[in-house]
């Protein structure tokens, strides 16, 4: 009877112990969904925002990153926000909580522009 209550419980923690790893795993991975969903990218790559123009909902983070070699800002129309990225790599991020739209462009290229329509 020992034996059969000792493999009993040996059975019952390993099956606890893979339904604890198997809903850390779930929310993990549902985490790194809210979080990719919350982050809108914007390329800054030869001489261009791409995309141009983004809608979002209220609450999104909006991440700017330089992926030429030179200095390039990232300035609003409406002097919210005003970044220099400081050639390939550098990054800036805004998080619009307010609907609207926000017109931007680079100061040093003024022929960049881009918008974010906030819903």
């Amino acid at each position: 009877m020992r034996r059969f209550a000792n493999a009993f419980v040996r059975s019952l923690v390993a099956t606890l112990a893979i339904l604890i790893l198997v809903s850390g795993m779930a929310i993990g991975i549902a985490s790194a969904r809210a979080a990719t969903r919350d982050t809108t990218t914007i390329k800054i790559k030869a001489f261009a925002f791409k995309p141009k123009k983004i809608n979002v909902t209220a609450g999104t983070k909006v991440r700017w990153i330089n992926k030429d070699e030179i200095v390039h800002t990232v300035t609003a129309r409406d002097d919210r926000f005003d970044a220099a990225l400081d050639g390939k790599g550098s990054r800036f991020d805004v998080t619009f909580r307010e609907p609207g739209r926000y017109a931007y462009f680079c100061a040093r290229h003024p022929g960049m522009r881009g918008a974010i329509v906030v819903e």
